[in-house]
């Protein structure tokens, strides 16, 4: 239902914040896969929730790594995928 969206939407955020914050620093494929790709079944994310887990990973990257213009510029990389889907 329309419900399942959001609580879905929400346990990939959730997620996807947990996993960066273990982020090695090195690795920056490692930062952006949690919010690129499913843990579940290794998809990209797509079309709306594409778009969507990408507006979470810009403001994620702007209220805890404000300094740090390597994870902004792969949140835009991440727009990018989803828009040339």
């Amino acid at each position: 239902g329309e419900l399942a969206g959001v609580v879905h939407l929400s346990y990939i955020v959730n997620f996807a914040e947990q996993t960066s914050l273990d982020w090695n620093g090195r690795d920056i494929d490692k930062f952006v896969e949690p919010w690129d790709v499913c843990p579940n079944c290794k998809q990209d994310y797509q079309n709306e929730l594409g778009l969507s887990t990408w507006q979470m990973s810009v403001w994620y990257v702007e209220i805890y790594h404000p300094r740090e213009k390597i994870r902004t510029l792969e949140a835009f990389d991440t727009k990018l995928r989803v828009l040339a889907v």
